[in-house]
């Protein structure tokens, strides 16, 4: 059912290097996957409803309430390294230059 040459070029695509005996297992074992999903074919789903969940779900929101930040003094009082309004942290990012 599933080709050689399918079984490499997804090896490709995942950038994987596969041997030859891995192919062939490959082959064999995802052709045993895919008959398998043929079977579903069979199940009669004439009267059941499509669903996208088997459970239901409610997603839980909470209310956007406006109240005050912390003071700048606070929120920079325990930072090792800071100015009057901003954490100070080393460069990560170097520039064209080097630096």
């Amino acid at each position: 059912m599933i080709k050689r040459e399918t079984i490499l070029h997804v090896a490709n695509l995942a950038r994987l290097e596969l041997k030859d005996v891995e192919v062939d297992r490959l082959k064999d074992e995802l052709g045993k996957i895919l008959n398998y999903f043929t079977k579903l074919n069979d199940v009669n789903t004439d009267n059941i409803e499509p669903t996208f969940h088997p459970f239901p779900i409610n997603n839980v929101y909470r209310e956007d309430i406006i109240k005050e930040s912390f003071p700048v003094e606070e929120v920079l009082s325990n930072a090792p390294n800071c100015t009057l309004t901003y954490f100070l942290v080393p460069r990560i990012v170097e520039e064209k230059d080097g630096n």
